[in-house]
This record gives structure tokens, C-alpha cells and sequence, in this order.
């Protein structure tokens, strides 16, 4: 698929509109990051949650297990090293 210049000024015109959004008295900031844009154009909701009312995701059960992994790593490369 090729992108077009139609395509970049489209893309464009969207963040100075999403930029200028009110939301429950909460304004867009003048920058928005890539990370946070790309949010809100996955699923807006999760943008309001996270981004706006900075609402916190519950770990899952792979990251907490994933984490004690890592912490239990560096802890044995302490105590070896």
C-alpha cells in the first residue's frame, strides 16, 4: 500500500483535532507522543483510562511471575559474582 501526501495532511489534520478535543474538562497537551496517539487511535477508551484519568492496569499473572523470574536472576547473579 502505498501512502500518499493526502494520507500524511489526513493524519495530520487528526492530531490537531485530537489535540484540540475536550474531555471532561481535561485538554489535550500541545505534544502528544507517538506511544499515546497510537492508543487512542487502538482504542480510545483505553487511552481515557490510562492517559486521562491515569487509572493503573492490574499485572497479569505472566508479568508478576515474569518479574520474581528476572528478580530471582539478579538476586543469584549477586550473590555468584
Amino acid at each position: 500500500m502505498e501512502v500518499t501526501s493526502d494520507f500524511h495532511l489526513t493524519l495530520y489534520l487528526c492530531i490537531i483535532y485530537l489535540m484540540s478535543i475536550k474531555l471532561e474538562e481535561y485538554t489535550l497537551p500541545e505534544h502528544i507522543s507517538y506511544s499515546a496517539f497510537s492508543t487512542y487511535l487502538t482504542c480510545g477508551y483505553q487511552y481515557y483510562l490510562g492517559r486521562l484519568l491515569a487509572k493503573q492496569e492490574e499485572p497479569s499473572v505472566w508479568s508478576v511471575g515474569g518479574s520474581a523470574f528476572h528478580l530471582a536472576c539478579e538476586e543469584y547473579d549477586k550473590r555468584t559474582l
